[in-house]
């Protein structure tokens, strides 16, 4: 397997992943952080050769930074959503046991 040189201290974003993000607005269904997101966004950043954004607070919700992580979140979310969903009903037997 071919290894980078990526290191997530050099080329990893400078601020705390503590988002807070409006999943389903009209329902008040939140999730919380966008790892995904800043993993892909990182790689991005590295596999371009573009320097990396060096704040060190968390964008603001509806920034372009902040829209670019979340829809990369989306991104790294999408193509796993089948494989949860089929867990999930196979899994379903078990809620109703008793």
């Amino acid at each position: 397997m071919q290894m980078t040189n990526f290191s997530p201290a050099q080329h990893g974003f400078k601020f705390n992943n503590q988002f807070v993000n409006d999943f389903i607005p009209q329902l008040d269904v939140r999730t919380g952080g966008l790892c995904g997101g800043m993993s892909y966004a990182a790689l991005d950043y590295y596999n371009t050769h573009v320097p990396i954004p060096t704040q060190r607070f968390r964008p603001a919700n509806g920034t372009i930074l902040h829209s670019y992580l979340y829809d990369r979140q989306v991104d790294s979310i999408k193509p796993n959503v089948p494989i949860w969903h089929c867990s999930r009903c196979l899994q379903a037997p078990a809620l109703f046991r008793f």
